[in-house]
């Protein structure tokens, strides 16, 4: 019981990362996308 429930804790930790870095990602290409229109 206590494995299955630290199995399930790092697959939502795991999981709650890789949401984390994709909207990263794409907050921080919105960002250079911005600044380069802004540029031109």
């Amino acid at each position: 019981m206590m494995k299955n429930f630290l199995r399930r804790r790092t697959v939502r930790v795991i999981t709650d990362v890789v949401a984390i870095a994709v909207v990263g990602c794409v907050y921080l290409i919105v960002l250079s996308r911005g600044n380069v229109l802004s540029w031109l």
